[in-house]
């Protein structure tokens, strides 16, 4: 199965409250039973980027939010 986690924090590029150490650690469970797992993050300014090897890709998507759309990059 395909699931996409859409989530404000995910362990360990960023935490503030338990909600971080849960998706991590649900999307960890659910690779090991053989799902294909995504998480998408904002990508604060608080995110050391070098420090977890991320890097910017040139996909693009369009979230809606607030009666508006969003735009990001994966």
């Amino acid at each position: 199965m395909n699931i996409l986690f859409c989530a404000a924090e995910m362990a360990p590029f960023v935490r503030a409250g338990g909600l971080g150490d849960i998706i991590s650690g649900l999307s960890k469970a659910l690779v090991q039973r053989g799902h294909d797992v995504r998480v998408v993050i904002p990508l604060y300014g608080a995110i050391d980027r070098s420090s977890h090897r991320l890097s910017p890709t040139e996909t693009w998507l369009s979230v809606p939010a607030k009666g508006r759309e969003e735009p990001g990059r994966t």
